[in-house]
């Protein structure tokens, strides 16, 4: 009599214990869905901006920006080097020039380098919006970087790459002249696509 209650006792709290997992699940999806979707309406409303205003938008209103040379765009007190183009997908998204946690929620982000120096770095989230794509892509595929002056520079991918979290010295490292990542769908390690100019 004993064993059952304790086996009965054990199976309600398995079940109470995968219920809640499958509500934490779906309370997760909704929240990640609603970010997505946030970031979505974001990015299409400055890629428009941007078509509209650049080259009127354009400006060199930071000493970073003037030292690299580059004339950036401002929206709503915010700079941003252009946009990307993902060539035979339906993806377009603005890319903020300065890094940071915050800007991610939104958009793609330079991480490090410039168009200049050959050793552009940005970042996104995996949204299926945004960056998601890099796990699709391979060599051969291209990307336009149209940037605030109007002018666009077409890449072409040469590699596609897993990296570790730890390895974000390699991000930067080496003879790409254009390198995007963002998170691999289990979020534990970096798709990584390297580029260089057509």
């Amino acid at each position: 009599m004993k064993k059952r209650s304790i086996i009965k006792i054990t199976s309600t709290l398995l079940i109470i214990c995968g219920i809640l997992l499958v509500l934490g699940a779906a309370a997760l999806f909704v929240k990640v869905s609603n970010d997505d979707a946030k970031a979505k309406a974001f990015s299409q409303e400055i890629v428009s901006r941007l078509k509209d205003e650049t080259p009127e938008a354009a400006t060199s209103p930071s000493e970073k920006s003037a030292d690299a040379g580059e004339t950036l765009a401002v929206i709503d007190d915010v700079n941003y080097l252009g946009y990307l183009s993902f060539v035979g997908y339906d993806v377009t998204l603005p890319v903020f020039a300065d890094w940071s946690f915050e800007a991610l929620n939104y958009a793609p982000a330079r991480y490090s380098g410039t168009v200049k120096g050959n050793d552009l770095v940005i970042a996104a989230h995996n949204y299926y919006s945004h960056f998601f794509l890099l796990n699709e892509m391979v060599e051969g595929n291209e990307v336009d970087l149209t940037q605030a002056d109007g002018s666009t520079i077409r890449y072409i991918v040469k590699k596609v790459e897993t990296l570790e979290p730890t390895e974000l010295n390699k991000l930067t490292a080496g003879e790409y002249d254009l390198t995007l990542f963002t998170c691999t769908p289990t979020g534990r390690a970096r798709a990584t696509v390297r580029c260089n100019k057509i």
